[in-house]
């Protein structure tokens, strides 16, 4: 996933994310959650501690379908190609009937 978002941050002339293991813990957590039959919305940033950030939520068979699905929404897109974002974590989890829950959240530089 992270390759994705940041070849299609490349295309549209921004610089990649780098991965950080804090949100990518935080996004594994939700995953699991979500997976385990938690309901399917966004909580909150927490995460993001005083910096800003987002957040998208996909289920999907794929990655390559979530991320379709994610960039195709323009609401999720702007979340992707945020120019103030530095850093990006991405969880996935699965659940019995196969299909996949992605959470990816994106963070910029803290608040000062």
């Amino acid at each position: 996933m992270v390759a994705f978002v940041n070849a299609e941050r490349r295309a549209a002339g921004l610089r990649p994310l780098r991965t950080s293991p804090r949100l990518r813990a935080r996004a594994r957590s939700t995953s699991r959650l979500l997976a385990r039959g938690a309901p399917f919305r966004h909580g909150g940033l927490s995460w993001a501690r005083r910096a800003p950030g987002a957040q998208n939520l996909a289920m999907a068979p794929t990655t390559w379908s979530a991320f379709v699905g994610m960039i195709e929404s323009p609401p999720h897109r702007r979340n992707m190609l945020g120019a103030r974002w530095r850093s990006i974590g991405v969880g996935a989890a699965g659940d019995c009937n196969g299909l996949i829950y992605f959470t990816l959240n994106v963070s910029g530089a803290p608040r000062p």
